[in-house]
């Protein structure tokens, strides 16, 4: 089928191949069924600093443009020099219909100058941390040049402290229904598990206390850290601190399809980050069937097996809480990936 409209995505990174199932897996899961519900759209992906090489290639169907920034500062004027050019070519190709940027970035500043230049409409998406004062992106955007979607009411609230104004549409992420745990095994032989990247706002530090004071009232307690960052020589000091080399098994690294595995055989999934612009974790962790104790962040609030707690303490009783009393184990999808495509093509204005 001959594409009639033209959508290119702007982000920091991308995967490098189909088994690249770790990075961005939110925007993976969108741009297939994307792809899927509107095959008439011609959909670009490019890719600002990842992949580490510079290049075109397919995934699953979808043009990637990779421009191999590697991150470099030195370098980022001229890889948004390149993505100028490429969009130029990629405009004479087949005229661009609307630019979608994520984040409130380097993304976002690519794109409002050549909508601008070329009076394309532009979108951008924010995160959570990009919406924050800190950012110094912030300061040079313009706000009236772009339609900008949060991924929830958390993160819309950072952007109107940050900037004094709200976004125009709250979009969350959605879950793919091959994601979805349909059975809701009750076997489920791990009590207590948190997924993050071990870099500070995720106050992975806050997860071990929890699980140092659990092991207090439940002396068996089996608890899971996957997770990989800076904080690792942090992390391993404070499990011998708090001895819980019998009751925490930490693993650096396992694909996605192995992490949503665990969050099957999990009772609870606790989440202790600071700050979330929605936590797809938090998502997928409700799709596997887990009870979700969360700090105050990101979409937590969305479904019955949720408490929150901004406090140690408080996020430890609720997790005894449900460990001594399960609701039950069946899957909650409060944000289908059918939906998130269906508010996207409303905003985009190509819903028929």
């Amino acid at each position: 089928m001959k594409s009639n409209k033209h959508i290119v995505f702007i982000t920091p990174g991308f995967a490098q191949d189909e088994q690249d199932t770790l990075c961005t897996p939110y925007l993976q899961d969108y741009f297939q069924a994307l792809q899927l519900a509107r095959p008439d759209v011609r959909i670009s992906i490019v890719a600002l600093q990842y992949p580490y090489r510079r290049g075109q290639y397919a995934w699953r169907g979808i043009e990637v443009h990779a421009l191999g920034g590697r991150n470099r500062r030195l370098s980022k004027p001229w890889i948004w020099q390149r993505c100028q050019s490429l969009l130029r070519r990629l405009h004479r190709q087949q005229p661009i219909d609307l630019l979608h940027a994520f984040w409130l970035g380097e993304a976002s500043s690519c794109a409002l100058q050549f909508g601008k230049t070329h009076s394309i409409p532009v979108f951008a998406t924010l995160m959570g941390q990009d919406a924050s004062a800190q950012n110094r992106y912030l300061r040079r955007l313009d706000f009236g040049g772009m339609t900008t979607i949060a991924l929830s009411p958390f993160s819309d609230g950072l952007l109107a402290r940050s900037v004094g104004r709200k976004a125009d549409r709250i979009i969350p992420f959605g879950i793919a229904e091959g994601d979805v745990d349909r059975n809701g095994a009750a076997d489920r032989p791990i009590d207590v598990l948190g997924v993050a990247s071990l870099i500070p706002v995720k106050r992975i530090d806050r997860f071990l206390r929890v699980v140092a004071m659990l092991r207090e009232q439940f002396p068996q307690l089996r608890a899971m850290l996957i997770g990989d960052g800076p904080e690792q020589q942090h992390i391993r000091a404070m499990i011998q601190r708090f001895d819980l080399q019998n009751h925490l098994e930490w693993v650096d690294f396992l694909p996605r399809p192995q992490i949503l595995a665990r969050m099957s055989e999990s009772k609870v999934f606790l989440h202790t980050s600071k700050i979330e612009g929605m936590g797809l974790v938090l998502a997928e962790a409700l799709a596997r069937g887990c009870h979700l104790v969360s700090t105050p962040v990101g979409i937590a609030e969305e479904s019955d097996k949720c408490k929150l707690s901004a406090h140690t303490y408080g996020l430890m009783e609720h997790t005894a809480h449900f460990l001594q009393n399960p609701v039950d184990f069946l899957p909650r999808v409060p944000f289908p990936i059918g939906d998130t495509v269906r508010r996207h093509l409303d905003a985009y204005h190509i819903d028929g």
